[in-house]
């Protein structure tokens, strides 16, 4: 917090991050609510990894590519008020998030174009909800394997989580936990993170805090969030043929 809090700082921290958010409780109102009984991820662990991600992100740049495999994950934009979001990882460290706003589905075609020639990535995963599967389908159309994700659909672990979603973001949470990931000193995404919630369905299984839940609690869209969680989606298992 600056030395002197203005009403304009006040009011950017609010739209960025939104009143029900631990990070903005703690670092504008002075609060220190670091985890509630529904809190998907703790900011203390979110903090912890952008500390992390800013360390690893000023090490020099050969000793980066020499790390594990590089992914891209796509979130595509639903609504005006949300954002496209391309996020570069490489293992466990996340080395750019970009965000897009009002690019048709083959403006943001051209972006992931452009970023898979520049980095050439193992993976490519997409979101393919809604507008998405245009994007999907226009890669593929150019001959890029993508990997179109719906995350509303059954987990692998169809007994613990309500869907791939859910168990994307548990992932995430086991993963920050435990300090294996590290982020960019990104106030956004730290405050997306932060913001998520977690409960159970009907059947006693984990269910992650929608989109529009979020949105109903005055919260932005956790585009990044969503971002991150396709970054480090697990790749499909690879079905044995038997001969």
């Amino acid at each position: 917090m600056p030395g002197l809090t203005t009403a304009k700082w006040v009011e950017e921290r609010r739209e960025t991050w939104g009143e029900d958010n631990p990070i903005y409780r703690a670092r504008v109102l002075g609060e220190f609510p670091d985890q509630e009984e529904d809190t998907l991820i703790r900011l203390s662990d979110v903090e912890a990894a952008a500390v992390r991600g800013q360390e690893e992100l000023s090490v020099n740049e050969a000793e980066n590519e020499a790390k594990q495999e590089v992914v891209l994950a796509v979130d595509v934009a639903r609504y005006g008020s949300d954002r496209s979001v391309i996020l570069r990882r490489r293992g466990d460290l996340v080395e750019e998030v970009r965000v897009f706003r009002q690019l048709d589905t083959m403006q943001l075609a051209g972006w992931v174009v452009s970023a898979i020639k520049d980095v050439q990535p193992a993976r490519i995963n997409i979101d393919e909800i809604g507008v998405g599967a245009g994007v999907v389908d226009r890669l593929k159309e150019e001959g890029y394997g993508v990997r179109g994700i719906n995350v509303a659909r059954r987990s692998r672990q169809d007994d613990l989580f309500a869907n791939v979603r859910a168990e994307g973001f548990w992932r995430l949470r086991e993963l920050f936990a435990s300090g294996r990931i590290a982020i960019p000193p990104d106030n956004q995404l730290i405050g997306e993170l932060a913001a998520l919630r977690y409960s159970y369905d009907s059947q006693g299984r984990i269910l992650v805090e929608s989109k529009d839940s979020m949105r109903q609690r005055g919260l932005p869209s956790p585009d990044k969030a969503d971002a991150l969680m396709l970054a480090f989606l697990e790749p499909p298992a690879r079905v044995k043929l038997w001969t």
